[in-house]
């Protein structure tokens, strides 16, 4: 029997008894190996250690502070779920963590949104859409790596981004049976109970937490889109979603697209390029023409920030060519804009004209 049973596979243990447990149980373990009374070096293959729940604000649980959390009060109100997805959802599985009410309140908001999510699924597809497809097997992915690194609380997090997803997207049958199967191990019985009234258990004759694991695609899991945010003067104005290959050019009339919601004219009025690469050029857009102070805190944030020998900082005329000559003329009337071009440069961008650009 201790042939069979030896070592332990997995010793896990609360932080306070880490010490004498470790010492008592690997101390008489050696001692009985050394007389060979047990077939086995070491007394367990893994030992983990988990964090410590404390009260609310960080402080011990106690009787005395009367700040204990009783489980059964919070099943009670919450149902036992919920206490089970907290409790896994509180944080990073070796660290202490601090109790909180409304994070409780949280993970019933996140399981009523499973269960609202389900009650609008009446199809009976196999296959997952096009617009969930990516997102579902990164989930598989990352639930999958997650519970056996111990890290259920990221694991949840995919899980309530994946929800989030599949209500905006719209679900079907095919998804909602990966997301239950996925939130088995956290929420057993609300996915039970799900299972049963969609129909899953008639379907398959067993239970979900019975069912074999999704597996994902990992061609599957690369994104064939990017978002990209465009900026002015570092407040967001708006994001463009592009393909991921696509070209300078592509993204550049992407975010140009943006003056339709905005109104007016756009103007182009600076970037970022690296001083290695002049081909790789960051651009920074306004939706009015700017003015000289708009000029001024650009670049004061950009020497703030440190380009420097690291980026070049270039301020550029307008795009709509017949506003080139405004620009210009602010540049001339104001010569503490920065200006450095580069014949490389110049050249990519199509300006022939540049003896008015001002050099810092």
């Amino acid at each position: 029997a201790l042939e069979y049973w030896s070592p332990v596979d997995w010793y896990n243990g609360g932080m306070e008894h880490t010490t004498l447990h470790l010492l008592y149980s690997r101390f008489w373990h050696k001692f009985l190996y050394d007389i060979g009374v047990v077939p086995t070096k070491e007394p367990y293959a893994k030992r983990t250690s988990h964090g410590m729940i404390l009260g609310e604000g960080g402080i011990k649980m106690s009787k005395s502070r009367g700040n204990v959390i009783n489980p059964t009060d919070v099943i009670a109100e919450y149902g036992a779920d919920t206490m089970r997805t907290y409790i896994i959802f509180i944080g990073d599985f070796e660290k202490a963590a601090s109790w909180s009410t409304n994070a409780v309140k949280g993970c019933k908001r996140f399981l009523d949104k499973v269960w609202n999510l389900a009650e609008t699924v009446t199809d009976h597809e196999t296959a997952y859409s096009a617009k969930n497809e990516s997102i579902l097997h990164k989930t598989i992915r990352k639930v999958t790596s997650d519970i056996d690194a111990l890290k259920g609380n990221t694991a949840l997090a995919a899980l309530m981004t994946l929800t989030s997803t599949l209500t905006d997207n719209g679900c079907n049958a095919a998804e909602l049976k990966t997301l239950l199967q996925l939130l088995s191990p956290f929420a057993p019985h609300i996915v039970e109970e799900l299972w049963e009234r969609l129909g899953f258990a008639a379907k398959y004759g067993k239970m979900c937490c019975q069912c074999d694991w999704p597996t994902y695609d990992e061609t599957k899991t690369v994104d064939t889109t990017v978002t990209m945010a465009v900026q002015v003067l570092g407040k967001l104005k708006g994001t463009v979603t592009v393909a991921k290959d696509s070209d300078q050019q592509a993204v550049v009339e992407a975010a140009l697209q943006l003056k339709e919601k905005y109104g007016g004219k756009l103007y182009r009025v600076g970037m970022t390029v690296p001083v290695d690469d002049e081909n790789e050029m960051e651009y920074v857009y306004r939706f009015k023409r700017p003015s000289v102070p708009s000029y001024d805190r650009y670049i004061k944030s950009a020497s703030q920030s440190g380009i420097t020998k690291a980026s070049k900082v270039f301020m550029l005329d307008a795009v709509i060519d017949e506003d080139r000559d405004k620009l210009t003329k602010d540049m001339e009337e104001n010569p503490g804009i920065a200006i450095t071009i580069g014949n490389k440069l110049t050249e990519i961008l199509g300006l022939t004209n540049t003896a008015n650009l001002k050099k810092l």
